[in-house]
């Protein structure tokens, strides 16, 4: 991780571990309503596993799942119109780790 600034300099924030980065899906795409939805994400700084860490995935505000591993995870079925999709991630007993970097929300567009 690097620290850069635009513009003036202010306080230095610390980063405290694990942390969540999402990547997919995309805000700015429009998916399409009879395919897969890839759903990506990384956590640095703990390990995704079976009584560690976890990621809850919710779709407008249902959870479908807590991953546990680390590899591909596919949305499938969602309805047209705008979802809201988050990511959270969780400790051992399933509770939200509070903090930045911890968790996000997307909003997509499926047609």
């Amino acid at each position: 991780m690097v620290t850069f600034y635009l513009g003036r300099k202010s306080k230095k924030e610390k980063i405290s571990f694990p942390i969540l980065t999402y990547n997919e899906p995309n805000s700015e795409v429009t998916y399409r309503k009879n395919q897969p939805i890839l759903l990506d994400f990384l956590v640095t700084g703990g390990i995704l596993a079976e009584g560690s860490y976890g990621v809850k995935a919710s779709i407008d505000g249902k959870t479908i799942t807590t991953l546990s591993n680390e590899g591909p995870f596919y949305i499938y079925g969602l309805d047209k119109g705008r979802h809201k999709i988050q990511l959270s991630l969780v400790n051992q007993n399933d509770q939200e780790i509070a903090g930045k970097f911890r968790s996000k929300t997307a909003l997509i567009k499926v047609e």
